[in-house]
This record gives C-alpha cells, sequence and structure tokens, in this order.
C-alpha cells in the first residue's frame, strides 16, 4: 500500500548504532503509563518510526514523548508502536 505521511520531526538523535525520535508535548496533564497516552501521539510517533526505519534499517530506534509542563518523558515501547497493533485499534475504534 502506497500512502503519504506529513509531519516534522522534533529532534532525532543518531548515536553509534540506535537513533532517539523525541517529540514534545505541551499538554499539562502528566500520563503516568504508555497505556494512557492519547492514541493519537502513539500513532504519530509509531508512523515516524516506521519511515525512520526504511531510511536507517540497521538501527534501532527509540521513540521518546518529553512532557514540557510537569516535566517528565516517556520511552514508547517497541511493542506499543507495533503499527499493526495500532492500526487494528484504529479500525475499531470510534473517532
Amino acid at each position: 500500500d502506497n500512502y503519504y505521511i506529513a509531519g516534522k520531526i522534533d529532534r532525532i538523535v543518531i548515536c553509534d548504532d540506535k537513533i532517539y525520535i523525541v517529540d514534545y508535548k505541551t499538554d499539562a496533564k502528566k500520563v503516568e503509563a504508555q497505556k494512557d497516552i492519547p492514541i493519537k501521539y502513539v500513532e504519530q510517533m509509531a508512523y515516524y518510526k516506521e519511515v525512520i526505519k526504511k531510511i536507517y534499517n540497521d538501527y534501532t530506534i527509540k521513540c521518546i514523548i518529553v512532557w514540557t509542563q510537569t516535566p517528565s518523558l516517556c520511552i514508547l515501547s517497541d511493542e506499543l508502536l507495533n503499527t499493526k497493533t495500532i492500526f487494528k485499534k484504529k479500525e475499531s475504534s470510534v473517532y
């Protein structure tokens, strides 16, 4: 399937064999657990990871959300970012 993705990664850090994709969020509410991260943010990071993986396929890619109001950060698990899981949830959800 072909599709277009439009977005802007806030920060990307390339170190040895790892890439860190960082996105800053200004939400005032602190997210205590990954399951509480809004799905739109998880989808956004999953898309970023998918695109970067096509360019840097030999790298381990980690996605991080930095909550600027609290301040805190969350390293998203690979399981959470599994695009098949996200797309499946999105198809079954009503927005």
